[in-house]
């Protein structure tokens, strides 16, 4: 695992701690109650064994188990915004569908021509039946 997949994991692990109310300012070397992201990179990676530590101590459960512990809360959240995402396209896709269909008087003449055009093609079709020497009422 490289330096900077490392710190993704420390920055999950004081996101994951710091709900469960893991005191991750003292842990990054911080005076304040205040941290954020750019905190856990300049702690560096060397952080990761406390913030797993911690984490583990405030769900109760050893290290290895606090690490899928979280990998299984970001799964989670993984598959929310997947389901957020989806719901989202669908959405635009009504959207973009409503906005197509006419509205009001456009309406009503996109329906007028529908009716013309459908006379013109029954028209047509009576006409090319005479035209085989059939009866041009058949069909109809």
């Amino acid at each position: 695992m490289g330096k900077d997949a490392i710190i993704e994991v420390c920055y999950a692990l004081a996101e994951a701690g710091w709900d469960q109310g893991v005191d991750v300012p003292r842990i990054l070397g911080k005076r304040s109650e205040d941290w954020e992201g750019q905190d856990v990179d300049r702690a560096g990676i060397h952080v990761a064994p406390k913030l797993l530590a911690a984490y583990g101590r405030a769900l109760g459960k050893k290290p290895e188990a606090a690490l899928q512990h979280l990998r299984g809360h970001f799964e989670g959240l993984l598959e929310e915004r997947r389901r957020m995402l989806r719901s989202r396209r669908l959405a635009e896709q009504r959207a973009q569908m409503m906005a197509s269909i006419p509205s009001g008087d456009n309406m009503q003449r996109v329906l007028r021509y529908e009716a013309h055009l459908s006379r013109r093609i029954t028209q047509t079709l009576q006409q090319l039946r005479i035209l085989k020497g059939g009866d041009p009422e058949v069909g109809t």
